[in-house]
């Protein structure tokens, strides 16, 4: 959802697909360009408006390629002028910059592409952005933070990349912040506990903020 009350979205189509659609004031509108016949994804929408998604237009070894829809038009993304790193894709598109990874995150704005490399890690996921450029994922640190850890989140801010981890847990993914800087993600106890006899890891819901 946007600031304006603008929510995307994908619907089943069963004769297609999956299928984006935006909802403004009540209203639906299907934002897949022409000729997708193989089903579409969606990225993300900004507050202008603008929708990315990924239609499967294309066969292997393509599948597919990213559009971005503005005011009813369609046009292939990213923008002219963007050149991206090998392999790597976007996970969202918002009012300053975008990007993803396959090798490494980065953040795109404009003709400038800004690596997001941990000190002591790799793999690398980036979730989202806000306007500030305050970008949030995940990635597996050289060195755990304990021996039932292998995942951590982070918040990469100015340049500083900051790992966070919840302290007990196996796993730590960062998947959203807002332009004041709150972070929100989700976490996976490291402890597997018997549920009816069957096992269950627990996975909580956090925020964090300013070390917090």
């Amino acid at each position: 959802i946007n600031n304006s009350g603008t929510i995307a979205g994908t619907y089943l189509n069963p004769a297609v697909g999956y299928r984006v659609f935006t909802l403004t004031n009540g209203v639906y509108a299907t934002v897949d360009p022409p000729g997708s016949v193989n089903g579409s994804s969606l990225i993300s929408i900004n507050n202008a408006g603008q929708v990315v998604g990924f239609s499967n237009t294309a066969t292997p070894p393509d599948f597919g390629s990213y559009y971005l829809a503005s005011k009813g038009s369609f046009s292939a993304f990213p923008p002219p002028g963007i050149t991206l790193p090998p392999g790597a894709s976007y996970s969202f598109y918002n009012d300053v910059g975008a990007g993803q990874t396959a090798t490494g995150g980065f953040i795109a704005q404009g003709s400038k592409v800004t690596p997001i490399t941990p000190p002591d890690g790799n793999n690398v996921t980036v979730n989202t952005i806000n306007n500030s450029n305050q970008a949030v994922g995940g990635y597996f640190p050289a060195k755990p933070p304990s021996s039932t850890a292998n995942q951590e989140g982070f918040l990469y801010s100015a340049g500083i990349f900051t790992p966070i981890y919840v302290p007990g847990s196996a796993v730590t993914y960062t998947n959203g912040i807002s332009d004041a800087g709150v972070v929100v993600g989700y976490y996976n106890l490291a402890q597997v506990f018997p549920v009816n006899g069957v096992p269950y890891t627990p996975i909580l819901g956090f925020t964090y903020l300013n070390g917090a």
